[in-house]
């Protein structure tokens, strides 16, 4: 490639002729390149920046295949983007188009507004974090939490989700539940609004094995608490119950499985949240 002294793209030759004029090979002198086409075309490029969101390398490439001919850069970047937006979206190419035009063919703007259009919050949390379920059940959860300007001390009061949808209220009270046992402990989560979250789970989510897991874990700590609390008061210790540890390893096993069918409740009463 040449680049003479008047701007003009020629032939590739040697690094230097008797006209003046500046030579380069590709595969390198990238960075001279791009300092040499910088100088030869500034103003287009400024004019060219002002009006697409194009990168410096790419601006000069192209003005570089139209031998400066700013129209004609724009008019091959628009398209390309336009085929991106296509081919990551499947929309029609009004639609394209229009977002495009919306967003000044900034790619990140027209993707995240074609994607308002067409699906909900809750939707396109899933969307984005399907292979992150418990993560996106925690964001629709935080969402519907400041959607419904619920209160908390710390953690929140299960009486409030009594106002709310059933489908709602089932989402929010196990994954409140969930991260409460991850806090503070199973021991301590079997203590926390249980009876709500064990109807939910075997009422809503159809999973009595796991309901039956809690309850039994429940059941097996208040058999042994006043024992327990002998052995604190005359050793200073607790001592492990095998029986609970077991139902404890059991509920670890089928955390998964709660999250998974929750994640599909969520999908199929769709509808239900925001």
């Amino acid at each position: 490639m040449i680049l003479s002294k008047n701007g003009n793209i020629q032939a590739a030759g040697n690094k230097f002729n008797n006209y003046g004029q500046i030579i380069l090979k590709r595969g390198g002198g990238t960075f001279i390149f791009q300092r040499i086409m910088k100088e030869i075309f500034p103003k287009k490029l400024e004019i060219l920046r002002q009006r697409i969101p194009i990168g410096i390398k790419e601006a000069l490439c192209l003005l570089e295949s139209t031998n400066g001919d700013v129209t004609q850069v724009e008019i091959l970047f628009k398209a390309k983007v336009l085929a991106i937006i296509l081919q990551k979206t499947g929309v029609t190419k009004e639609t394209a188009a229009h977002h495009l035009l919306k967003n000044k063919f900034n790619i990140d703007q027209t993707l995240k507004s074609i994607n308002e259009e067409r699906y909900t919050l809750t939707e396109r949390i899933l969307i984005k974090d399907k292979y992150r379920k418990e993560s996106a059940l925690t964001k629709i959860a935080d969402t519907i939490e400041k959607e419904q300007n619920l209160t908390r001390d710390f953690w929140l009061d299960f009486v409030q989700f009594e106002k709310l949808e059933p489908e709602i209220s089932c989402l929010l009270s196990i994954m409140e539940w969930l991260n409460y046992e991850s806090w503070e402990g199973f021991d301590s989560a079997i203590y926390f609004n249980l009876d709500i979250v064990m109807n939910q789970i075997e009422n809503k989510l159809y999973l009595p094995q796991i309901a039956e897991i809690l309850r039994r874990s429940l059941m097996i700590d208040q058999i042994h608490a006043e024992q327990q609390k002998n052995i604190l008061s005359k050793e200073g210790v607790i001592v492990p119950i095998h029986d609970f540890i077991k139902q404890n390893g059991l509920f670890n096993q089928k955390r998964s499985l709660l999250i998974d069918t929750l994640y599909e409740f969520v999908k199929k009463h769709i509808d239900k949240f925001p």
